[in-house]
């Protein structure tokens, strides 16, 4: 990136090889393959579908559609796999478990070296720019993106895209407008569409507070053709993601409280300055929902920053420049709309602003104050330094602030060490009579992990005052200053973050399980489904990770069982398909009417329950223990097959007066195109318990034939008498429309890029 920073010289390599090395350790368990990267949304997610797309591509196919979700769902489109993300390479390069996991390594890595290069840009000194490096990368936010894998891939490139955006905001230059074509391009493949639209906006109102008058419109002219300049780049995946989210239920079904789950309690702010104030999830499983009541999200492990780093940050409004104004002002309004349903700027955001509805989860908002505040603990250093050298006076006033610190925070510990049962019981107060015992003890951990803090802070601040009164009394230079606090900090993100992710098994993934072995004898054509709620899977994740993890994945939870190639009549995802949950909200998710029948029209002949379902249908084939609950496996003796004839449209049940001689026949089975062979005496209806979605083509002995929508969500194809073959084929036009303009706009890039060169 030359528009970023020179060529390295010796230091740098240092520096990038400290960067490599902080990822090493942070990720330590996962660097020989023996353990992965495993934690909810990965295990439900990230990793099988990856772990689908990759066994497609080496098996010669496109990973355009998933068969094995939802009765068939798109799967290029979600955005989730990253197919097109060019760092997705390292998945063809290793084993998958170890390929996953260095992909996200990687992406720490990128993340520090690229926020270095952002603020050596801005002229930071070198060691300024490591902290802002090392905060963004290894605080706790980035580092519970681990968790939300897309999220990471995508929010790394936020640094080099507004260096790139800078310089043209000082001075337009073809180059440099490719580049950031090129780079909002990799942002949206690497599968997170928010990020893409909250960095627009951020970018947006950049450009008009920091470009010179007169260039301010040519500044958001300039921004916007560069993001539509992605937009064409992008338009194979891009196309297809649009037409899959007009026919999910997020597009359909805009409600206040579906798009405002998970919510950033205001009150959360602490853990920016005291990491898990109000409890831990992964660790001590002392975040819970009992505790926090309506004040409850887990999408954000922690957002630890650091004590220190905030310091610094603060330390900024002593200087209050044009951009550092804008930088606190962008962080104090992602935090407001991080806020939620807490706020009404949110409330206004969600109403007014286009696009903004179709964001679910506000907490998600937050990673523009964390790149904000990291940047800015770097130029706080920096600053730090420069008082350090040249303003005795004020270091004074600095060292007296911090000495007030330390010894607050000594105080504290000193009085609450005294009185812990006193706040415990002040604490309980809050909470019902009969909380159980259970949660009565997860409270005393969360306060006795608190009070444990306390003497770490204090050593932190006295050590930084120590650090400072060596510096007033000019016995430390200001690079080795730079050196020691750039180290505290670095050990206090280690032991506050290392353990975020928690290391699982790589067998969690390989291995089968009793529910799984039993299904599996079965060689016939069929799917399965999981009736319990989900949601509390990985809330035991202490002590019993792995075997959690494998309960898991014996309830037959979707997803999850990918890799096995089992269809699933469900799934989770992130534009889940809105036929799908029309037809099946009431009778599954809440459980009235003969839910059955549905799953026996779906071809689903295993079910897995945790409550005896009681139903003469049902076959219970075993019986399993399961926390303080049980869960059923049974087999569905009224499943009906994937493929067979209906008497019609309206009534899709088996045509009855079938002669011996009729039959449906699955010939082909592959993610992109089914083949049956069939034969009827008479002018017949083909039912197909795929879902019914745009971009599929019928042919009946090789000609074009239309398809119609059965029971809402499925497929059928009017059928003369006789023998024929019928092929079902995903042919969408929003695919090869979207790779000609791609390659297009591919085209128009490199003959910008060479006609700047000349």
């Amino acid at each position: 990136m030359p528009i970023i920073i020179k060529k390295p010289d010796k230091a740098d390599l240092f520096i990038y090889g400290f960067f490599l090395g902080l990822a090493l350790v942070f990720f330590y368990p996962f660097l020989t393959g023996k353990n992965v990267l495993a934690f909810r949304d990965l295990c439900l997610y990230f990793y099988p579908l990856r772990y689908l797309m990759v066994s497609l591509v080496r098996e010669g196919q496109l990973p355009l559609w998933n068969p094995y979700l939802f009765c068939g769902h798109p799967l290029l489109a979600t955005l989730q796999v990253g197919f097109l993300y060019p760092l997705s390479i390292i998945h063809y390069l290793l084993p998958f478990n170890l390929a996953f996991n260095y992909y996200t390594i990687i992406h720490y890595f990128l993340a520090a070296l690229f926020m270095y290069w952002l603020a050596r840009y801005f002229s930071l000194s070198r060691g300024p720019a490591v902290l802002a490096g090392l905060v963004f990368a290894f605080s706790g936010y980035l580092l519970s993106m681990a968790n939300m894998n897309t999220t990471l891939s995508s929010v790394i490139w936020l640094p080099l895209i507004l260096a790139a955006y800078d310089r043209l905001v000082e001075r337009f230059a073809w180059k440099t407008w490719v580049v950031l074509g090129l780079l909002f391009a990799v942002q949206f493949l690497g599968g997170e569409p928010t990020v893409l639209y909250l960095s627009f906006i951020f970018l947006l109102f950049y450009g008009l507070v920091m470009a010179k008058p007169g260039r301010r419109i040519v500044a958001s002219i300039v921004l916007a053709a560069a993001c539509h300049f992605a937009a064409g780049l992008t338009a194979v995946q891009l196309l297809p993601f649009l037409e899959a989210l007009g026919h999910s239920l997020r597009f359909d079904r805009i409600s206040f409280e579906f798009i405002s789950a998970y919510s950033f309690p205001p009150r959360e702010l602490i853990n920016f300055f005291l990491p898990f104030f109000f409890g831990e999830l992964v660790r001590t499983g002392t975040y819970t929902k009992v505790l926090s009541k309506e004040l409850h999200q887990v999408w954000l492990l922690s957002p630890y920053l650091g004590a220190l780093p905030l310091l610094l940050a603060m330390l900024t409004w002593l200087y209050r420049t044009k951009k550092v104004i804008f930088f606190w002002a962008a962080a104090a309004l992602s935090i407001l709309l991080a806020f939620g349903r807490f706020s009404p700027v949110y409330h206004m955001c969600f109403y007014f602003l286009p696009g903004f509805a179709l964001i679910r989860y506000p907490v998600k908002f937050m990673f523009i104050a964390v790149f904000c505040f990291s940047f800015l603990a770097g130029l706080g250093l920096q600053y730090l330094l420069e008082v350090a050298e040249q303003e005795p006076a004020r270091l004074k006033s600095l060292l007296i602030s911090l000495g007030g610190l330390a010894f607050t925070a000594g105080s504290v510990y000193f009085l609450a060490g005294r009185n812990i049962a006193a706040i415990y019981q002040w604490c309980r107060s809050f909470f019902p009579a009969d909380l159980s015992l259970y949660h009565q003890g997860i409270l005393w951990k969360i306060i006795t992990a608190d009070i444990a803090f306390l003497p770490q802070l204090t050593a932190m601040f006295l050590l930084v005052f120590g650090l400072l009164y060596l510096s007033w009394k000019n016995r430390l230079r200001p690079g080795s200053l730079a050196v020691a606090i750039i180290s505290i900090v670095t050990l206090d993100l280690i032991a506050a973050n290392i353990l975020i992710n928690p290391p699982a098994d790589h067998r969690v993934y390989d291995r089968s399980t009793p529910n799984i072995d039993i299904i599996k004898k079965d060689k016939g054509l069929y799917r399965y489904f999981a009736i319990p709620p989900r949601g509390n899977e990985n809330n035991i994740v202490f002590e019993v990770f792995n075997e959690n993890l494998f309960h898991i994945k014996d309830n037959l939870t979707p997803n999850m069982l990918l890799p096995d190639r089992l269809a699933c009549f469900g799934g989770r995802a992130s534009v889940e398909p809105k036929g799908f949950t029309d037809l099946t909200w009431e009778y599954i998710r809440l459980n009235q009417g003969d839910y059955c029948d549905l799953l026996d029209l779906a071809n689903v002949k295993y079910i897995f329950a945790l409550k005896d379902l009681q139903d003469p249908a049902l076959k219970i084939l075993r019986i399993k223990p399961f926390a303080d609950i049980k869960g059923y496996l049974y087999q569905n003796r009224n499943c009906l097959p994937r493929a067979f004839f209906i008497r019609s449209l309206e009534d899709v049940r088996p045509a009855a007066s079938l002669t011996g001689r009729e039959k449906v026949r699955a010939v082909e089975l592959k993610a992109n195109r089914v083949v049956l062979e069939t034969f009827a005496d008479r002018r017949r209806w083909l039912f197909l318990s795929d879902t019914y979605y745009p971009g599929w083509r019928a042919y009946v002995d090789g000609k074009a034939a239309p398809i119609h929508r059965a029971k809402q969500m499925f497929r059928a194809v009017e059928l003369p008498a006789g023998r024929h073959q019928v092929v079902f084929s995903y042919e969408p036009m929003s695919l090869r429309l979207g790779a000609l303009i791609s390659l297009l706009c591919f085209i128009a890039a490199g003959s910008l890029w060479f006609r700047a060169r000349t």
